[in-house]
């Protein structure tokens, strides 16, 4: 009976955020190589990124708002650091800076993840003033890449999973990356970006 109850209150949460969305775009950069769903067209900046070893990497942040919501991609190039350990706890170290800059908030969930069969983690965090925190990063190690997505929203909206499962990360021909339970072979029939 538990079971068929948490079935029912998942769909119920993923149909009213799947109505919440309704209007967003789908948002594609090649050059970074993901795929996102968002609620405008983001404001992109490059910036700069300090790794758990302390080298300061490349990137580039992509801000989208609604209302009283803000959503972000933050695409963390590592292909300059020369430290290997950087890459293999990266989903650690911006988990880590999450907690440490919410850290009024009260952690609600904080687990281990992935998309398409790329290792990530899964952040949220409640704050005081009623909002809500949600992250989530996956590394794509062949390609030396963090994707990490983060959502700020009111304590009534629905949780933002409109935004976060739709993260796809592409290759160079714009198809999206999909492993094997291995998590180095490519899975076969991978799509083009947005198309599922």
């Amino acid at each position: 009976m538990r079971l068929k109850m948490f079935a029912v209150l998942s769909l119920a949460v993923l149909c009213a955020g799947a109505a919440y969305a309704q209007d967003w775009i789908g948002y594609t950069d090649k050059t970074e190589k993901f795929y996102v769903n968002l609620p405008s067209e983001p404001k992109v900046e490059n910036i700069m990124f300090e790794t758990e070893y302390g080298f300061s990497v490349p990137a580039k942040k992509y801000t989208s708002t609604r209302g009283d919501s803000v959503y972000t991609v933050t695409v963390i190039n590592y292909n300059s650091s020369p430290e290997y350990n950087d890459l293999k706890g990266a989903n650690a170290h911006v988990a880590h800076l999450s907690r440490d800059a919410h850290l009024a908030g009260k952690i609600v969930f904080d687990a281990y993840a992935h998309i398409d069969k790329i290792d990530g983690h899964q952040l949220q965090i409640n704050m005081p003033d009623g909002k809500k925190y949600f992250s989530q990063s996956v590394m794509h190690m062949q390609d030396k890449r963090l994707y990490l997505l983060e959502a700020t929203v009111p304590g009534s909206s629905p949780p933002p999973a409109a935004f976060q499962v739709s993260l796809q990360v592409l290759d160079d021909k714009g198809m999206v990356i999909r492993y094997n339970d291995d998590g180095v072979t490519r899975a076969r029939g991978n799509t083009p970006a947005g198309g599922g």
